[in-house]
């Protein structure tokens, strides 16, 4: 998969509330300045000096009013939605906050984790945006040096022509992403193993389809959900399938496959 667009350079000053904006802006007649955010946008941001070897971090934000989605692209190349329906958006004219909160438990640990992106409008096709992450391990004692951290991320995002959008569509590589109970979601919508196979077929009508894979999610993949996305798969002539494993993909095959 490609990655795109511009490698985001980090804004390592931090304005104060008495910086060089006037206390009483007047608005200019500039491109990109009326307040229209909605739309997708994709592009790297990336860290501070202090969180330099986490390296840059390609997102995609798709805004639309009060809600947003936020995806990140995996190392396998793989974009993943991160909170699904959590993040609300709080627009002023060119500005916006998009924040989402998510807890959680891991091997015996409650967690808390917020994303806070504060966007503002720099032409009508690219996006200024700062990034920050907080989390705390609830139940870690608090002289543990890692029950909490924070780190920042900045950079420039561009609005994802519709045509961009719309060839995602008409890809000959799917990607469905495993649901609890042995469902799937593909376009936003949960599905069975049968279902699933009668949209591929579907699907396969309008234009060629060389490659299936099924994502994690955020579920622990068991094999009787591999077989069963094998099955929706086979079921379109196709003679393997690809799941994923971590950040690698691993392939499952028929026996009647040639």
């Amino acid at each position: 998969m490609k990655r795109i667009l511009a490698i985001l350079t980090f804004c390592g000053a931090v304005l104060s509330l008495n910086g060089c904006a006037s206390p009483n802006p007047v608005a200019q007649a500039i491109p990109g300045n009326d307040g229209n955010l909605n739309g997708k946008w994709t592009g790297l941001i990336d860290t501070t000096e202090e969180t330099k070897h986490l390296g840059p971090l390609a997102i995609r934000l798709t805004l639309d009013g009060e809600k947003a989605k936020v995806e990140f692209q995996k190392k396998n190349g793989v974009w993943k939605e991160t909170m699904p329906g959590l993040f609300r958006v709080s627009t002023q004219g060119s500005n916006a906050v998009i924040q989402g909160t998510n807890s959680g438990q891991f091997k015996g640990t409650t967690w808390v984790e917020t994303w806070i992106f504060g966007v503002t409008s720099q032409s009508d096709t690219t996006l200024r945006v700062g990034f920050l992450r907080v989390v705390n391990h609830l139940t870690e004692p608090s002289e543990n040096q890692g029950k909490t951290f924070a780190h920042g991320r900045s950079g420039v995002l561009e609005r994802m022509k519709p045509e961009a959008v719309n060839a995602k569509h008409d890809s000959p590589v799917i990607d469905i992403t495993a649901e609890a109970s042995c469902k799937f979601n593909w376009r936003g919508k949960s599905m069975s193993a049968e279902e699933l196979g009668i949209a591929l077929q579907a699907e396969k009508l309008r234009h060629p389809i060389t490659e299936v894979r099924l994502l994690e999610g955020d579920i622990d993949l068991g094999m009787k959900q591999v077989i069963r996305f094998s099955d929706a798969v086979k079921s379109i002539g196709l003679k393997k399938a690809y799941f994923e494993r971590g950040e690698e993909f691993e392939t499952v095959t028929w026996p009647d496959a040639q």
